[in-house]
């Protein structure tokens, strides 16, 4: 009886790390899900009700479990890094509004110094943004994912 409870704590855990998974986010685990989901069909094909190691293999599937939830908080937190990132570049205002309650009229190069001023400054930061999607929360999903799918076929 032991057992079936701790059985059904692990499919609990097991539903729990699956669940609230965007299709773009399965796709993008894909390894990392068939990998869990390895770990739990041993269970089903090589232990019965009288097997000894049933402990043994809820602890091994409760460590791949906990190695898929950190995997895929560390993914989704980055994902919604580069959504930021995304956001704040889609509504960056590059043109800086005119103060039209401004009494001297502005010369022409002024009015072309306050508008490069701006531009250069808010296309230095959005260009910063874009390069931190691909240097930072990328190439650190990348490492997560791909990285451990090569780890796990070396082994």
């Amino acid at each position: 009886m032991r057992h079936v409870d701790k059985l059904n704590q692990l499919l609990r855990g097991y539903n729990s790390a699956l669940s609230g998974l965007k299709a773009v986010e399965k796709k993008l685990m894909q390894s990392e899900i068939k990998r869990l989901q390895k770990h739990m069909d041993k269970g089903a094909k090589n232990h019965n009700w009288f097997s000894l190691s049933i402990d043994e293999y809820i602890k091994e599937c409760q460590q791949a479990i906990d190695t898929f939830r950190d995997t895929k908080t560390t993914v989704l937190q980055h994902a919604q890094n580069i959504e930021k990132k995304v956001v704040n570049i889609e509504i960056a205002q590059i043109v800086k509004q005119i103060d039209f309650e401004r009494k001297n009229p502005m010369d022409i190069t002024e009015f072309s110094e306050f508008f490069e001023n701006q531009r250069v400054k808010v296309i230095g930061e959005l260009v910063k943004d874009y390069q931190c999607i691909g240097d930072q929360y990328l190439k650190s999903i990348e490492d997560k994912t791909v990285k451990s799918n090569s780890d796990s076929q070396k082994g």
